[in-house]
């Protein structure tokens, strides 16, 4: 029986703009740039005043001198997720923080902001946005426990004190996302009047305050998704009668801003009033930031993210009045702005009649100047709603690139050198992967992390490590070291990230270490984690103090912590490694590598006539949860002399670099044995190549060489092609920096990625660095390798015309430049295994000429031809291992194949590593 595969359930795919393809790297490299460094967490401006968070979540606070200039008045305390301001009787603001919110009154006899009130919350509770009115405060809060969710909370002035009067929760629909608890994505008051959104419903509700009782804000309007729209009330802004909500338009997957009016349509009745924005306008924002003001609209748009291009995507602010153009608003004028993606839960922008603060500022501002944060403030005059100021922090050259650590969909990268807080007081940027159904695949950056109290020279992120235990899908752990912190003692920091873009920053666990630490002692030079195997229990943690002097003066030490030890996630102390006796030498510790969950490398490098040295320490070994020396590895023979100055470990075993000499070399030790395997490098490769090195579970290894070609840099990759008999890896791309950016200073690679460090590229200013994402896996190498006549090699395309998108002719191993239609053989049979008998369809995996690293054979079936289901399978346990057994219940069924890649963590079987053909 042969039976057609069907192209179903394949994510959306990356878009590109100026895209070079290559025979060699089919997928062109996406530039990360720190420029989350520029956008501050959130603004708010009212009369005479205004504030702004910068993004170590300091309020500074503004008051406009008479001749209209901007002047900082005051700091306000750290830690501010959000901010709001009204302008009344007196002057207000009300600043969030994790389980409370301040509100101060501004004092102009001292140009201060004294604190009123503190509304106490939920410890945990997050108010992600705040709209403050005369005496009433309504909140956007992400509730401490995850069944809460996010809801909207308002809080009133009652004479005494400000308390919160009611929470409103908004639940998924029947039938619609699976969120748990509540989930309020925007939010709006206007007087007694409040406007709140939900994505998961679809809905934007209405409520009044004395609707259903005195105080009791009940609901008097539920507008719905207009047709052809998805993300209806992603934000939304209300003044008086009038509503404007951001939705995203289906058919052209950009965001539009629709008009709604009360009495339109009916007495009290919310009439759709127009179409304010257009999703098919030629800038095409996916989410448009809204806020409203007496008779002005201002209309932040912002990219999701730039496309994998070397052309990123900046924002653009359009500012309105109302008037005769579609949906009672007319547009006065429009500003091109910088490069972020922001959250909607951040607060990017504010405006107060004709007074508008935006978070982001002009690219060519940007380029040109080197600042810690910047933010805008637009003012409407005779010239219409020009750039009024600039206000920024001070410069911070942040040389992102130096450090990177990647897992699963993140990516994060440290900057130790970043003068934000303080002269390398450092900082960490990460990144998630997330696939979105109408803008492909995109890295999302998460946020910007910082060390809980900066000071300088700390030096936060000099070393990181990142783990998920599940492909991110709940999220990751990410420990910092910061080294130079407390006269070089050195601190380590753990965070717990959400998987949710809108999350509010993650609070730091500091690690404590066993016992005092000296000056010098580095604690946190390095750091590595490891994740559970199956019973094995919770994650690990090891850090590196190549500075203490137990056993000899920087004899060096490792210790472990637990993420159980002490209570759930309590990270405390487990154990401790000591520098082996032999061979004595220095600073071990200085490098760690988790290979697995079971094995740990540590280096103590070369210096002071010693040789580098690699140890392994396996779990067990010693006794039952010791760790114990299994192996030393001195620098095999003709080694260059900075041998183990880099170190990267995963489950296919462990990478030393060594760079040196004419030319670097890396060294790979097999898993679990740690015998040398394979040597990379050959005369070609420049003398610090090795000098950066990564290998990941899922078949990739890249080595950084950041001097070749004088100082632009290059990224070398290898591609896992066999298991069995034998390990064997082959080149698969190198790619080459821009001038002067030292591609490969630091490098990551994790599912179909590869990514090179470029500390010194000056993108977004002199030497404010940035990170090269290659996206090159099995399917993208098979693709560069079709020739170059063909240019439609996306996964869902269909380049011949015959029916089969090209991810059906790579699993099948047919042309996708002829009309030749793959196909495979299902026949029935009875499977037996001990007392299990039942009748099957046997289906026998392709043998293919390529590696097919990530892609897994899902099969579907249905007995209706309707209602199609994964199907679950049986193997014969000494059978082909490649002979899958699916159930043929009568009368009759159906089958198709419904090929997944990348998909590492199939929900049938085992992370697929790889596929090798025959």
């Amino acid at each position: 029986m042969k039976l057609c595969p069907a192209f179903t359930g394949i994510a959306a795919w990356v878009v590109f703009s100026s895209p070079a393809y290559t025979a060699a790297l089919p997928f062109p490299q996406q530039p990360l740039l720190p420029n989350q460094q520029h956008r501050p967490a959130g603004v708010a401006v009212a009369g005479n005043n205004a504030g702004i968070i910068t993004p170590g979540g300091i309020p500074k606070m503004f008051h406009k001198s008479a001749g209209g200039t901007w002047i900082e008045s005051v700091e306000l305390p750290a830690g501010a997720l959000s901010i709001s301001m009204h302008e009344g009787v007196s002057s207000i603001a009300a600043v969030g923080y994790s389980g409370r919110i301040e509100l101060r009154a501004y004092n102009e006899g001292d140009d201060s902001w004294p604190l009123l009130e503190t509304v106490v919350m939920d410890p945990g509770d997050r108010p992600g946005r705040l709209v403050l009115q005369e005496g009433t405060l309504a909140a956007i809060v992400d509730g401490a426990d995850i069944s809460e969710g996010t809801t909207a909370r308002i809080i009133r002035d009652n004479a005494a004190d400000w308390e919160e009067v009611r929470s409103i929760s908004m639940p998924p629909a029947s039938g619609g996302l699976e969120v748990e608890g509540s989930h309020v994505a925007s939010l709006d008051l206007n007087g007694s009047r409040l406007a709140i959104g939900s994505l998961s419903r679809g809905e934007v509700w209405i409520h009044e305050m004395d609707q259903g009782g005195p105080g009791n804000w009940g609901q008097v309007k539920v507008i719905t998704t207009p047709a052809g729209h998805a993300s209806f009330g992603v934000s939304l802004a209300l003044e008086g009668d009038r509503l404007a909500v951001c939705s995203l338009e289906t058919a052209s997957g950009k965001a539009e801003v629709t008009a709604y009016e009360r009495n339109t349509g009916g007495a009290d009745f919310w009439g759709n009033a127009g179409t304010i924005i257009d999703g098919s306008a030629p800038f095409g924002a996916d989410l448009y930031l809204l806020d409203m003001s007496g008779i002005f609209l201002t209309a932040l748009g912002i990219h999701g993210a730039p496309a994998i291009s070397t052309a990123p995507a900046g924002g653009q602010a359009r500012f309105f009045a109302t008037g005769a153009g579609p949906g009672g608003w007319v547009l006065e004028a429009q500003r091109d702005l910088g490069l972020i993606y922001t959250p909607p839960s951040a607060q990017p922008l504010s405006l107060d009649d004709t007074e508008c603060f935006i978070g982001l500022t002009d690219e060519e501002y940007l380029d040109a100047n080197g600042a810690s944060w910047v933010a805008s403030a637009h003012r409407r005059g005779t010239g219409a709603w020009n750039a009024a100021q600039i206000i920024e922090g001070p410069g911070s050259p942040q040389r992102m690139g130096e450090v990177m650590a990647m897992a699963g969909p993140y990516l994060v990268a440290g900057m130790p050198s970043d003068d934000g807080t303080g002269a390398d007081s450092g900082a960490v940027m990460v990144w998630r992967m997330l696939t979105l159904p109408t803008n492909g695949e995109r890295w999302f950056p998460l946020g910007r992390l910082q060390s809980p109290a900066p000071v300088p020279g700390e030096r936060f992120g000099a070393a990181i490590a990142v783990h998920t235990q599940d492909l991110g899908e709940n999220g990751c752990w990410i420990a910092v070291g910061a080294p130079g912190a407390n006269a070089d003692r050195g601190k380590v920091y753990l965070f717990n990230l959400s998987p949710s873009l809108d999350a509010a920053p993650p609070q730091a666990i500091t690690i404590i270490p066993d016992g005092s630490l000296a000056a010098g002692d580095r604690f946190g030079a390095a750091v590595s984690l490891a994740g559970p195997s199956s019973g094995e229990g919770p994650a690990i943690l090891a850090v590196g103090i190549p500075g203490q002097d137990t056993g000899g003066t920087d004899a060096g030490a490792v210790q472990l912590f637990k993420q159980d030890a002490g209570g759930a996630n309590a990270w405390g102390w487990w154990r401790d490694i000591p520098r082996p006796a032999v061979p004595g030498g220095t600073f071990f510790g200085t490098r760690l590598a988790f290979s697995g969950p079971n094995h740990l490398a540590a280096t103590q490098p070369p210096g002071g006539g010693s040789a580098g040295i690699v140890h392994l320490f396996p779990r067990n070994q010693g006794g039952a949860d010791s760790w114990g020396l299994l192996a030393t590895r001195n620098p095999p023979p003709g080694a260059p002399e900075r041998f183990a100055e880099s170190l990267s470990g995963s489950r296919l075993g462990v990478i030393a670099g060594a760079p040196g000499g004419a030319a670097g070399r890396a060294y790979y030790y097999g898993p679990g044995s740690f015998e040398l395997l394979e040597t990379f490098g050959d005369a070609a490769v420049g003398t610090d190549f090795g000098s950066a090195v990564a290998i990941s579970d899922f078949g990739g290894i890249v080595v950084g060489d950041p001097s070749a070609n004088s100082g632009v840099g290059r990224i070398h990759t290898w591609l896992l092609t066999a298991i069995a008999p034998a390990i064997v890896w082959e080149q698969h791309f190198a790619s080459d920096g821009f001038f002067g950016s030292k591609l490969g200073t630091s490098v990551g690679t994790g599912l179909i990625y590869f990514a090179g460090g470029a500390p010194d590229a000056s993108g977004a200013g002199t030497n404010y660095g940035q990170v090269e994402l290659y996206r090159a896996g099995s399917y993208e190498v098979w693709a560069a390798g079709q020739g170059a006549g063909f240019d439609a090699w996306y996964p869902e395309q269909d380049p011949d015309g015959d029916g089969q998108a090209n991810l059906i002719e790579f699993s099948l191993g047919s042309d996708p430049r002829g009309f030749e239609r793959g196909s495979f053989e299902m026949s029935f049979t009875t499977f037996t295994s001990g007392s299990t008998s039942f009748p099957a369809m046997r289906f026998t995996r392709p043998t293919l000429p390529y590696v097919t690293g990530g892609l897994h054979y899902r099969m579907e079936g249905c007995a209706d031809m309707a209602t199609w289901r994964g199907l679950r399978y049986e193997t014969e346990p000494l059978g082909n291992p490649d002979e899958r057994f699916y159930g043929a219940p009568p009368p009759k069924f159906f089958y198709r194949l419904s090929p997944k890649y990348p998909d590492f963590n199939p929900e049938d079987e085992a992370p697929i590593i790889v596929v090798p053909g025959g």
